[in-house]
């Protein structure tokens, strides 16, 4: 229960970190990071409404969370079927992050299991979400490669 918490707090808690970070080395990189962070989660909720738009186009199952979403916005435990999943936030910054610090810090790969983390105990059975997707695979691999791709550009 407490790994999912964590997962689920993930923005939160890479902001905050690399904000401790900073004030405590001085080091720009982390500062660096930090700002891209926020632009990310700004760019991935302006993605979202812009996959609203696709629904006509693609279809419900690209975009929307699956049907039994459920509790995927912090402790909130309230169905989340209907609402925009495209592209997986979590992903995108996990995306991000790895690119960013994956040839500099080791502990940049646990950011590969931030995806998985956003899915359904039957789909991936290590680390996930519980009984309730928050995503399909499309919605946090597609979020995963956006994010190394924006981590890419700024580089």
């Amino acid at each position: 229960m407490y790994i999912i918490m964590l997962f689920q707090l993930f923005p939160e808690l890479a902001m905050l970190s690399l904000s401790i970070l900073f004030l405590l080395t001085k080091n720009a990189i982390y500062s660096v990071l930090l700002a891209g962070s926020v632009i990310n989660i700004f760019v991935g909720v302006l993605l979202k409404k812009m996959a609203k738009k696709l629904i006509p186009i693609i279809g419900d199952y690209g975009i929307l969370r699956p049907d039994d979403a459920f509790g995927c916005n912090m402790d909130q435990q309230v169905s989340n079927k209907g609402e925009i999943g495209m592209p997986s936030n979590h992903s995108m910054l996990a995306g991000y992050l790895f690119i960013s610090l994956y040839k500099k810090h080791p502990l940049a790969y646990i950011m590969l299991l931030i995806p998985f983390s956003r899915l359904r105990n039957d789909q991936f059975p290590i680390i996930n979400h519980g009984d309730h997707a928050c995503h399909t695979w499309g919605q946090v691999i597609f979020g995963f490669l956006l994010g190394i791709g924006y981590g890419k550009v700024l580089k």
